[in-house]
């Protein structure tokens, strides 16, 4: 589990998949811009980019020809610098088969997943999608691949151990992003942090992530406990830019005494 004083990872989101330049002008949408806004966000202190892709539209893509061209503009950009993380988010748009097809295709060294997406019907659901679903994350993490598992409601901690102790989800070390409700004040953050407490388990890692003027707050208060921040314009883009939010949870982390994760040691810390 994160500890305080820890180094601390950055993670910025620059996009989402619902925002478009209407939302904020300078809101990333192209591979170019999206490269040039992680160049920006690594110097401001971000080691991760949780990537949104879109297609020939400007609408939420999956697509592995949209995920290569978008990670090629980056990785010219900020070369291994960054680890970067596609989204598996359906939008209401993709299937579940369709989303692990996704990945399979794409082949990142990191993705992100919603547990309520992979695992509707809870823990005792079983069936040929929910076998499918386990073999999936088993070939990831075969692959050596990092997957950070997206939780809406403190509940789901004890659904993901069960999941686990069920033989659906891997062992070893899990990552875990918790979304923390709507308002000013990140009152779920402690939650999410005595069900991860409640379970004994004590090798995970956390990150936090909050909406609009809620995101500031919750930065603060996932640094000063031990924890890890994901920013952006994804969930807030009441800033210049993303790389200005970067720059802010940066100085949160300074203030608290936690230095900066790089990529290279988030990819060790996070190796299967």
């Amino acid at each position: 589990m994160n500890r305080r004083g820890a180094k601390v990872l950055i993670a910025a989101a620059p996009n989402g998949a619902y925002k478009t330049r209407a939302d904020h002008p300078r809101l990333p949408v192209t591979p170019a811009q999206l490269a040039r806004d992680a160049e920006q966000c690594l110097r401001a202190g971000a080691a991760m980019l949780h990537l949104h892709v879109r297609d020939e539209n400007a609408r939420h893509s999956l697509h592995p020809k949209h995920y290569a061209r978008a990670i090629t503009a980056i990785r010219d950009a900020v070369g291994d610098e960054m680890l970067v993380q596609t989204t598996t988010e359906s939008a209401g748009k993709f299937s579940l088969r369709e989303q692990m097809n996704s990945v399979t295709a794409t082949g990142p060294e990191a993705f992100s997943l919603a547990l309520r997406e992979f695992f509707p019907g809870g823990e005792g659901g079983g069936g040929a999608l929910e076998e499918a679903v386990g073999k999936f994350l088993a070939a990831q993490h075969a692959r050596g691949v990092w997957m950070q598992f997206i939780l809406y409601q403190p509940a789901e901690v004890e659904k993901f151990f069960a999941l686990r102790d069920r033989g659906l989800i891997p062992g070893g070390v899990h990552s875990f992003l918790f979304v923390i409700n709507r308002r000013p004040d990140p009152a779920e953050l402690p939650d999410f942090r005595r069900a991860l407490n409640a379970t004994g388990e004590t090798n995970h890692r956390w990150m936090a992530c909050a909406f609009n003027k809620a995101e500031r707050p919750t930065a603060k208060q996932a640094i000063t406990t031990g924890g890890d921040m994901r920013v952006g314009f994804e969930n807030n883009h009441q800033a210049p830019d993303n790389a200005a939010l970067v720059t802010e949870a940066a100085a949160f982390a300074a203030r608290a005494g936690r230095p900066l994760l790089s990529a290279a040691e988030l990819r060790h810390a996070v190796a299967p």
